[in-house]
């Protein structure tokens, strides 16, 4: 992979620039993990990437995500997409006075409304992400893309869902958490159900947070 530029690492897999038949493109490789018996390692890497693959190619087919050109055992050529990566845009944004907060708290409303679309389209698919943050997500100018099924998976379970929905929540403000429920209430025929259970899996967290507190008091 040395002919390729490096985009990014994370701890499962490497992103590297390329260019696929004349198509702009990214190469998404897992690389070896040292700590694993070698056979167990390609194994896994190779069930993981075409598990990736296939889940991408649904999912691009019903919202904005990167198309798959290639799979290989260990890497997928994938469409680059454009676009400012939502955690970057919300960081900049942080402790910023806004000269005119009523624009800026409508173009939060618009933002946030797409991506709770976006992910009731992928939950109507029964695709749930596995990692829905803002830094899956790409903003060019009044579109947005998401990235990285890495984690991803086909599932019809309620509470798979409702994670999606809180690893969201905890990332963004409560008004632009609102506006992006609101989008996901319409898109979603069972919105209820995984909002519903969202709130279950919020009570347990906090049932334990207290209940760990209460042991380390003790």
């Amino acid at each position: 992979m040395q002919k390729y530029r490096k985009l990014n690492e994370g701890a499962e897999a490497v992103i590297y620039a390329s260019n696929f038949l004349g198509i702009d493109a990214i190469i998404k490789y897992r690389a070896a993990k040292d700590y694993r018996e070698e056979s167990l390692d390609k194994m896994l890497r190779y069930q993981r990437t075409k598990k990736e693959a296939k889940i991408l190619s649904v999912a691009s087919q019903v919202v904005s995500a990167p198309k798959v050109l290639f799979l290989e055992k260990d890497r997928i050529f994938m469409q680059r997409i454009k676009g400012t990566n939502l955690l970057a845009i919300l960081q900049a944004n942080t402790g910023v006075i806004e000269k005119n907060a009523n624009l800026q708290l409508q173009a939060d409303k618009n933002l946030f409304s797409k991506i709770g679309s976006a992910l009731a389209v992928l939950h109507g698919n029964n695709i749930v992400h596995g990692d829905f943050t803002p830094a899956n997500i790409l903003v060019d100018k009044n579109s947005i893309s998401i990235i990285d099924f890495g984690l991803a998976d086909i599932s019809q379970m309620i509470e798979d869902k409702a994670v999606d929905l809180l690893l969201m929540k905890r990332a963004i403000s409560n008004q632009q958490y609102t506006a992006f429920l609101v989008a996901y209430r319409k898109g979603y025929n069972k919105a209820p159900e995984v909002i519903k259970r969202l709130e279950k899996i919020e009570r347990r967290g906090r049932y334990q947070e207290r209940t760990l507190a209460s042991t380390t008091e003790k």
